[in-house]
């Protein structure tokens, strides 16, 4: 969200995390045009909830863009119930434009999103799997503490060396993790296999 706003781009979310007066300020900057991108989540959608087509339509909505989109499918790996209200969408914004966006989705579970999004005619764009940022490793079972060590050692030298010249976006995660009551202690005083634990989050 932060890079977006930086680069120009008004954007904003709606959760359950903010107040109801965050929301509030949000939904206004929203209908008066100065927020241009929206992250929702699908359970906003739930059955019988009107009150967030009619602010969708107050909007002046341009585009429904469908992250994730292989959770509108049973045949997907990750299914969730929530994103079929998401074509329920269409009966309200059938001038609108939708976009279905997914890195994992086979050719049944392609034809499932559309019927489940009413999505007609669509047009679809498909790339191959094999995604340049992204390398893979086969190690045989007897190799593989050993390899993982060496990998991760690698790979926190590489967060380390990253990491040390952004003071400003460290600080801010740091102040974000004490917020939480996680450790913030700067990244610059920790040895890097300490530093890439700390960045984490308790993630890994």
């Amino acid at each position: 969200m932060d890079a977006l706003n930086a680069n120009g781009i008004p954007a904003a979310y709606l959760n359950s995390t903010q107040s109801l007066s965050e929301q509030r300020f949000i939904s206004s900057e929203v209908e008066n045009g100065r927020i241009k991108l929206l992250y929702v989540a699908p359970e906003r959608l739930q059955s019988g909830d009107m009150a967030f087509i009619d602010f969708l339509k107050r909007a002046d909505l341009h585009l429904v863009a469908i992250d994730e989109a292989h959770c509108v499918s049973q045949w997907g790996h990750d299914f969730r119930p929530d994103y079929l209200n998401i074509g329920k969408l269409r009966h309200h914004f059938q001038e609108i434009p939708f976009i279905a966006l997914t890195a994992t989705a086979d050719k049944m579970t392609r034809k499932d999103i559309a019927e489940k999004l009413g999505l007609q005619n669509a047009t679809w764009f498909t790339t191959s799997f094999d995604r340049k940022n992204i390398t893979y490793h086969v190690r045989s079972k007897s190799e593989l503490g050993r390899a993982a060590a060496r990998f991760f050692t690698r790979q926190t030298e590489k967060l380390w060396h990253h990491l040390l010249p952004l003071p400003k976006k460290c600080g801010r995660y740091r102040r974000a993790r004490s917020k939480l009551g996680l450790p913030g202690t700067p990244l610059s005083r920790r040895p890097p296999e300490r530093a890439a634990r700390a960045a984490s989050a308790g993630l890994h």
